[in-house]
């Protein structure tokens, strides 16, 4: 009795991993393909689609006003300081 009660803990126990590293692997697969579908080639390098992002986020109040004006003034520089280089050239 003991003995078979011993065998049917184990097949648990190798079940239990097995459907742990399947969930594991296609929560894997999932964040990698969501990455993919919403991710935009052009958005990081494009200053004009990142303030509408952050405006967005303004106005759903996710972002305080601060936080918005913040980074406005970055991308600011960072779009005069890419100017000046390009002048540069």
């Amino acid at each position: 009795m003991l003995v078979l009660l011993a065998a049917a803990n184990l097949d648990i126990l190798i079940w239990a991993a097995i459907l742990l590293g399947a969930v594991l692997s296609g929560s894997m697969i999932i964040l990698s393909l969501r990455k993919r579908v919403f991710a935009s080639p052009h958005a990081e390098n494009d200053p004009g689609t990142l303030m509408e992002q952050m405006r967005a986020m303004e106005r759903r109040g996710e972002i305080s006003s601060e936080e918005f004006d913040r980074v406005r003034r970055k991308l600011v520089e960072k779009a005069a300081r890419a100017k000046i280089t390009e002048n540069d050239r």
